[in-house]
């Protein structure tokens, strides 16, 4: 192999000591930003009413029969 001039000479043993270049990895944000706020059917859950927002037949806990405790 015969090199033109230092620098090349430089730069091809520059690349053997060095070795491959690998690109860095982008930077991906994963999990949850927990202090982030919150959405509830598009709206914030500070401002969501959860009373109102639901109709009787829909909420859970006025449904009878919820409150069944067994006797010891």
């Amino acid at each position: 192999m015969i090199f033109e001039s230092i620098d090349e000479l430089y730069i091809f043993f520059f690349q053997i000591l060095a070795g491959p270049v690998i690109p860095p990895k982008p930077q991906v944000t994963r999990g949850i930003d927990l202090d982030a706020q919150g959405v509830i059917n598009g709206q914030p859950t500070y401002e969501h009413d959860l009373m109102n927002s639901y109709k009787d037949d829909e909420k859970p806990w006025k449904k009878p029969g919820l409150m069944k405790f067994k006797s010891v």
